[in-house]
């Protein structure tokens, strides 16, 4: 198959996985909907810093941004939100006795952007680990926070590099070239 399709085929798996999990828990669609609708945008963010250092992908309009980075982001959002809910029958609980924390925006999103500009742009450190740090920092930051959701946060993140990993195993049969081009 052409690689130019190797990147859609790749988001439409994970789009696919977004769909299963959606059907299967009707409960929890209202917030995976709006899980995946405040993520997608960070997908074609997100390439401003990996298209320079970490990967290059074929796009079906040959563009350095394109619809597969919001159709992987906006799918890998609501899977995250719900792969360990799914799994373990869990149910989206109102908690009642968090306070509000609207600063948390705000925190998150400079945790976010600081090691990409710091580290990348000006240190020239690889963007994989410059984003690296800042997930493991806003991981740490939530666990202080809620130490309640360390248990399922560490669960749904090897959950979901266990789907990574399928989901790479069955692009190289498709694709069998595409993980060593991107």
């Amino acid at each position: 198959m052409d690689i130019q399709y190797s990147y859609l085929g790749y988001s439409l798996i994970f789009l696919l996985v977004w769909a299963i999990l959606f059907v299967l828990r009707p409960d929890l669609r209202r917030r995976m909907l709006i899980f995946s609708l405040i993520i997608a945008p960070l997908g074609p963010l997100s390439e401003i810093w990996f298209l320079k250092d970490y990967w290059r992908r074929a796009t079906i309009t040959g563009y350095l941004i394109s619809i597969e980075d919001v159709m992987f982001s906006f799918a890998i959002g609501g899977i995250t939100y719900s792969i360990y809910k799914v799994f373990f029958n869990m149910s989206a609980v109102e908690s009642e006795d968090q306070p509000s924390r609207p600063w948390l925006i705000i925190a998150f999103a400079v945790l976010a952007m600081a090691p990409l500009l710091i580290l990348t742009d000006l240190l020239h450190v690889n963007s994989i680990f410059s984003s690296t740090i800042s997930f493991l920092i806003i991981s740490v930051l939530i666990w202080v926070l809620r130490p309640d959701l360390f248990k399922p946060s560490i669960i749904s993140g090897f959950l979901v590099l266990v789907l990574f990993f399928l989901v790479y195993k069955f692009i190289q049969v498709i694709f069998p070239s595409a993980i060593e081009y991107w």
